[in-house]
């Protein structure tokens, strides 16, 4: 029996999917980087970890909601959320965890003990802030946009939502 999976080819060249695939790959060098690193015992350290290994997971995910569902429909992801939901779902996750992102930078630039493994793990967690802020004003304009849209529909008849 063949698994048919619908993919949206449009998503992958997107700015969005992009940041995001970005996004992935700078909370992995992080986190391992920071894990690699002879202290990295200490309680700050692990928060560096604990948030890279969060975002990689969580951006992983989105990443494959995006290519494998079509956002245009009603319905968004493996949940079945309404797409309002899911999108300030995704825009309270961004804003979020690009707080915990500057933190986990915070703390790695603190405790760095010269080792350079540290240092880059500082770096890369602070390009992972700046990509998910990215992704959170992202977010939020495609809320506000879909808003709009509701606001500007016309009725023929009855409103329904009356």
């Amino acid at each position: 029996m063949a698994l048919a999976v619908e993919v949206d080819p449009t998503v992958v060249s997107s700015f969005a999917f992009l940041l995001l695939v970005f996004e992935w790959f700078t909370a992995l060098v992080a986190f391992s980087t920071v894990a690699a690193a002879p202290h990295s015992n200490e309680g700050p350290l692990q928060f560096v970890i604990f948030t890279g290994v969060c975002v990689w997971l969580v951006s992983a995910y989105i990443a494959l909601i995006y290519v494998f569902t079509q956002r245009e429909e009603n319905k968004a992801g493996i949940l079945n959320l309404p797409l309002e939901t899911w999108m300030k779902a995704e825009f309270v996750y961004f804003a979020l965890f690009s707080f915990f992102s500057f933190v986990s930078f915070i703390c790695a630039a603190a405790h760095t003990h010269g080792n350079s493994n540290i240092k880059a793990g500082a770096a890369f967690m602070f390009f992972n802030m700046l990509a998910m802020i990215g992704s959170a004003i992202m977010s939020n304009e495609e809320i506000k946009q879909q808003q709009a849209n509701d606001a500007n529909s016309t009725y023929i008849g009855v409103n329904p939502s009356a």
